[in-house]
């Protein structure tokens, strides 16, 4: 001891202090017994110290369930209540595993939830009389497709990737009524990730009397409301789980389906039959509902123009809202047009852009999962933001160039060049109710109008709310969906309010930022697919190779003095467009429209070539450009993909400590300020 100095010695005889308390702690249960366990009287400062150094696994446990506040409700028989008193009822049903107290940091414990109404009220039953269930063994097939027979109040929820097929009856889901018979043997691709709430099959009253044959079906359909076919869909789409959690560890979107012999499943998707945690299905407010059951029966009314806007906040349901409706109208008319003008979550299509499209499929699945082939975009534009609060001029341009071309191609209008004759034939047809002639005998949707849905953006306050204003002058809409109450919406007709949807486990797990990057890579990675030049509907891609990196692909070669480079809002010098385009993200466009995004791989400076790849090339007689915004930024998952994390050769990446690199510019996290007022907010 007399080699060390008096700090020394002051610090080592504390240390050796706190080690001998906390072998007392540890000790002191064990040594007295329950009779020996008196209550100690604690001063409020020996109070706040003794909170902070007892951190038994019972406090720990409090405290830890004080964060629960979104999705909480004394859970059921099969999971342990939770020991918090505090907790209000909810819909959802929240449990945290308990931690044993250790010496370490405490870490954020994983909050798993578990929806008790996402369960199937339907039970399989394989053999006798009351047979609802048949595997149909076909040799080509890993698993082989099921058939169901369904009662009405019986109920389905699904999950994972799927094709269905109504046999007879009369189901519904998301929305969209499906009716069986042999004029709708066309199956449909259901996508039902864990990520998202789930969808539900249920039966209703058919009014029509289509069905096959009794040798046609193994069971017998008119023991059954509804016989469907479920049945494996391989598309590729789950290997995007492995690229989106490359940056970090990711909830699985595609989990495995249990591989027994007695479930109702196949490789690609199962039924939930009981209760099971980490998913949730699609809860509807009762404004939603009544809505869209007002708007079920269009077809019959004498309005010949239909056009809806959905407006409201971010975070309120607009999106969901509209896929709903999509798939209502799709049970009144053949066809419904959709204006997606939200370029910061897009339903169809990656983010940036804004389109037009023709939906005559009920979209079963979230929007990474139904991107749009750009071939058959009715027209889109690409914006280069996520938001116009920097190009509002350019956004309203685009608009009012996706309304015209809306009205051109799909509103009824009195042609210009008629004879008398025939001047007075087009007036009297137009004179007459739409519902005498719009059906054809034994039809009963519309096929003649085309009614139209508008996406809007989130911003709803500020220049926002100008631009919503010129956008219902634009469409002239003949109701108007909203989600919060707005002075200006007393001066708008036949406005409906609706409840928001609020948060749910889910989209608390996924953020709008995630939405985005989900939609981007499926994008990017799907296969080429191109729809009939016959129809002018929207196609969708059906294949993606996730296992195959965009690294990895062979580029297209295009020379750069055969095409135009635009920079929005910026001016560079032409010499320094390689480093603005190397490893970014561009738009595909010609003058009238875009037709996609793609990556430059690189710009050969020498030679003056670029390296592009793209999911789609367009075909178009139009001289094409490239055109270059601040968004949408390339996701770290594509420059990472198939490459070893160690290596220091990874195009466009620098890693912190690889090559001596010292205060690396952009390694900082990054901070947005919310205080920057707008030139015009100075004083």
């Amino acid at each position: 001891m007399t080699g060390l100095s008096a700090v020394a010695v002051r610090k080592l005889a504390q240390s050796k202090n706190k080690i001998n308390n906390q072998d007392q702690i540890q000790t002191e249960p064990e040594s007295l017994s329950p009779s020996e366990h008196q209550p100690i009287q604690l001063t409020s400062d020996e109070e706040d110290k003794n909170e902070i150094h007892h951190n038994t696994p019972e406090n720990h446990q409090s405290l830890k369930n004080t964060s629960q506040r979104y999705f909480n409700q004394s859970p059921p028989t099969q999971l342990p209540a939770s020991n918090s008193a505090s907790q209000t009822p909810g819909p959802f049903t929240s449990h945290t595993p308990k931690v044993k107290n250790s010496g370490l940091k405490r870490r954020r414990q994983r909050v798993t939830f578990s929806d008790p109404d996402c369960v199937s009220n339907w039970e399989p039953i394989w053999e006798g009389d009351q047979q609802n269930v048949i595997r149909i063994e076909e040799s080509q097939s890993i698993a082989p497709p099921v058939i169901l027979g369904i009662n009405l109040g019986e109920s389905l929820v699904l999950r994972g990737t799927l094709r269905l097929k109504v046999l007879s009856g009369t189901i519904k889901i998301n929305g969209a009524k499906i009716e069986g018979g042999e004029e709708t043997s066309e199956a449909l691709d259901v996508f039902a990730p864990a990520s998202h709430p789930l969808p539900i099959i249920e039966t209703l009253d058919s009014l029509t009397n289509h069905s096959p044959s009794r040798s046609e079906l193994p069971l017998n359909h008119s023991d059954f409301a509804a016989l469907i076919r479920l049945e494996d869909l391989h598309t590729g789409i789950q290997g995007l789980d492995e690229v989106w959690s490359l940056n970090g560890p990711k909830r699985p979107l595609w989990p495995s389906p249990p591989n027994l012999s007695h479930a109702v499943c196949g490789s690609t998707w199962d039924l939930i039959l009981s209760l099971t945690p980490e998913v949730a299905h699609l809860r509807t407010p009762p404004s939603w509902s009544a809505s869209l059951a007002r708007h079920a029966v269009l077809a019959s009314s004498p309005i010949r123009r239909h056009s809806f806007i959905v407006q409201g906040p971010k975070g309120a349901g607009k999106s969901t809202f509209v896929t709903l409706l999509l798939n209502t109208l799709l049970g009144s008319f053949e066809r419904v047009a959709l204006l997606d003008i939200d370029p910061g979550q897009p339903l169809l299509t990656p983010p940036t852009l804004i389109s037009l499209h023709i939906i005559d499929r009920p979209i079963l699945g979230p929007g990474f999962c139904h991107q749009a082939v750009p071939s058959s975009w009715i027209r889109a534009h690409y914006i280069g933001e996520l938001s116009p609060k920097d190009c509002p001029g350019r956004y309203l341009e685009a608009i009012e160039d996706l309304v015209d071309c809306f009205r051109f191609e799909h509103v009824s209008q009195e042609p210009p060049l008629l004879t008398p004759r025939q001047r007075r034939r087009h007036q009297r047809l137009e004179s007459e109710p739409m519902q005498s002639r719009s059906t054809k005998p034994g039809q009963q949707r519309c096929t003649e109008r085309v009614p139209l849905v508008v996406n809007t953006m989130g911003w709803t306050t500020g220049l926002g709310a100008e631009l919503l204003a010129r956008i219902h002058e634009l469409v002239e809409p003949t109701t108007t969906f909203t989600f919060e109450q707005h002075e200006d919406s007393e001066l708008l007709s036949n406005v409906e309010m609706l409840e928001p949807i609020g948060d749910t486990p889910l989209s608390l797990r996924l953020p709008p930022t995630e939405s985005r990057t989900l939609n981007l890579l499926s994008h990017l990675y799907a296969t080429s697919h191109h729809p009939s030049p016959i129809t002018k509907s929207t196609k969708y891609f059906k294949s993606w190779r996730f296992d195959y990196p965009l690294t990895h692909r062979r580029p297209y070669t295009i020379q750069s003095k055969d095409i135009e480079i635009e920079l929005l809002d910026e001016s560079i010098p032409r010499s320094h467009l390689g480093h603005v385009l190397n490893g970014s993200l561009i738009a595909i466009c010609s003058l009238t429209q875009c037709f996609g995004l793609g990556l430059i791989r690189t710009l050969d400076s020498n030679t003056g070539t670029l390296f592009v790849i793209t999911s789609t090339i367009p075909d178009s007689d139009e001289k094409i450009s490239f055109v270059k915004g601040h968004e949408p930024l390339l996701p770290l998952h594509i420059n990472i993909h198939g490459l070893e994390l160690e290596s220091k050769d990874i195009p466009y990446i620098e890693v912190r400590g690889n090559g001596g690199v010292v205060g690396l510019v952009g390694a900082e996290k990054k901070r947005v300020r919310r205080n920057v007022m707008r030139w015009s907010q100075r004083a």
